[in-house]
């Protein structure tokens, strides 16, 4: 119910700034959090037609697709976050994809570098470790 109400107080910001990114980011979330990837999706890509920082949305975009299993345009969104600058969470989001397709070899490779550029982060530090447990070297 609380999605619900959220989604109505963005709609009564964007019936007053259809533009407002921010609006539109967050709807998006609530719909994420509703499980409407679809309408998620086609919210994350106003936010970002109107000013979304790019590498946030696309990996929001690629983290829905993924969730409706659709790895083919996960993958491509989250290529275009990478493209665009770092993200861990696309590179997690194509570490997924790589397992879900059993390329174990290049999971493990995405997970490296994260391990190499995040060696303090606790998620990254988890996966790697349930990684070399399910794989060992």
């Amino acid at each position: 119910m609380a999605y619900e109400k959220a989604i109505e107080l963005y709609d009564t910001a964007l019936s007053k700034d259809p533009k407002n990114s921010y609006a539109w980011n967050g709807k998006a979330d609530c719909l994420r959090g509703m499980r409407e990837y679809k309408a998620a999706i086609n919210a994350w890509e106003n936010a970002l037609k109107y000013g979304m920082n790019r590498i946030s949305a696309m990996t929001r975009i690629g983290d829905s697709y993924m969730s409706m299993n659709d790895l083919e345009n996960s993958e491509i969104s989250y290529q275009k976050s990478i493209a665009t600058g770092y993200d861990k969470y696309a590179y997690l989001g194509m570490y997924r994809i790589h397992l879900k397709r059993n390329h174990i070899d290049k999971a493990f490779e995405t997970l490296a570098m994260l391990i190499k550029k995040e060696p303090h982060d606790t998620r990254i530090s988890s996966e790697y470790n349930m990684f070399v447990e399910k794989y060992p070297m």
